[in-house]
C-alpha cells in the first residue's frame, strides 16, 4: 500500500532488530517493482558564477549526471597538465621573448634619451629602483666638487637650481610615458598568455558543448567556466 502512494511528501520506514536482513529484504522486494517503473532523471548541482552561495540544480536524463561529472573531472585533469605544457612550448617562449625584447629596447631608448638630455643641460641623471630621479651638476663632463659649488655666487647657484628643476619636470613627463609603455607591455603579455590558454580551453570545451550544449543550464555553465578560467 505504501508503495502505491505517488508523492514526494512520503517516506517508508523499515523497522526491525539488527542483523535481520532488512536491507536485503527491502532490496529484494523493491528491485522487481523498480524495474517496471520509469527510470528517474538525474539531478546535479553546478557552480553558480553569479551567486556562488546558491548553486544551480540541473535535471538530466538518467546516467547523464554521472557522465558529466566524469567528463568535468577529466577536463580539470587535462587542463592542469596541458596549460603548463603549452607555456613551455618553443612557440610561446619565442613570442614572449620577442615581446620582452621590444619593450626592453624601448625602455633603454627612453633612458638613454633622458640621460643625454640631462648631460646637454650640464647634469648627470640618476634613477633609483623606485623611480626617483636626482641630478648631479657636471663641470667639463665630471661631477662638480663641493668646493666648486660652494665657490659659486648665489645667482649662479639659483640659475643651476632653476635649470635642474625645469629639467626634472621635463624628465618626469618622459618617465610617465615610460610607465605607460610598461603597462602596455604587461597588457600585451597578459593577452599573449590569455590567447594561449584560450586555445587549450576551447579545444577541450568544444567537445563538452557538443555533448551537453542542448541543456541550456549546462551550456551557460560551460560558457561561464571558460571566462572564469581565462580570467584567473
Amino acid at each position: 500500500l505504501a508503495l502505491a502512494i505517488d508523492s514526494a511528501e512520503y517516506n517508508i520506514f523499515v523497522a526491525g532488530d539488527p542483523s535481520l536482513g532488512r536491507k536485503y529484504l527491502v532490496k529484494t522486494f523493491l528491485t522487481p517493482r523498480a524495474a517496471k517503473k520509469d527510470v528517474p532523471c538525474d539531478w546535479i548541482y553546478i557552480y553558480n558564477h553569479d551567486d556562488p552561495d546558491r548553486p544551480k540544480a540541473v535535471s538530466l536524463e538518467a546516467g547523464t549526471g554521472r557522465r558529466f561529472k566524469a567528463d568535468m573531472l577529466a577536463l580539470v585533469t587535462s587542463l592542469r597538465k596541458d596549460i603548463p605544457e603549452r607555456f613551455e612550448k618553443d612557440l610561446f617562449i619565442k613570442q614572449r621573448q620577442k615581446l620582452f625584447r621590444t619593450f626592453q629596447d624601448e625602455r633603454e631608448a627612453f633612458f638613454d634619451g633622458m640621460e643625454k638630455a640631462a648631460e646637454e643641460k650640464g647634469f648627470r641623471l640618476s634613477i633609483d629602483e623606485e623611480g626617483n630621479m636626482s641630478l648631479e651638476t657636471l663641470v667639463d663632463g665630471q661631477p662638480a666638487s663641493d668646493e666648486y659649488l660652494d665657490a659659486l655666487s648665489d645667482k649662479e647657484r639659483k640659475k643651476i637650481k632653476k635649470s635642474g628643476d625645469e629639467l626634472l619636470d621635463k624628465l618626469m613627463g618622459t618617465l610617465r610615458e615610460m610607465s605607460k609603455k610598461e603597462r602596455q607591455f604587461r597588457d600585451e603579455e597578459d593577452k599573449l598568455e590569455r590567447d594561449m590558454v584560450a586555445q587549450v580551453v576551447d579545444a577541450k570545451l568544444d567537445n563538452l558543448l557538443t555533448l551537453y550544449g542542448q541543456v541550456q543550464l549546462l551550456k551557460d555553465y560551460l560558457t561561464e567556466l571558460r571566462i572564469a578560467i581565462l580570467d584567473n
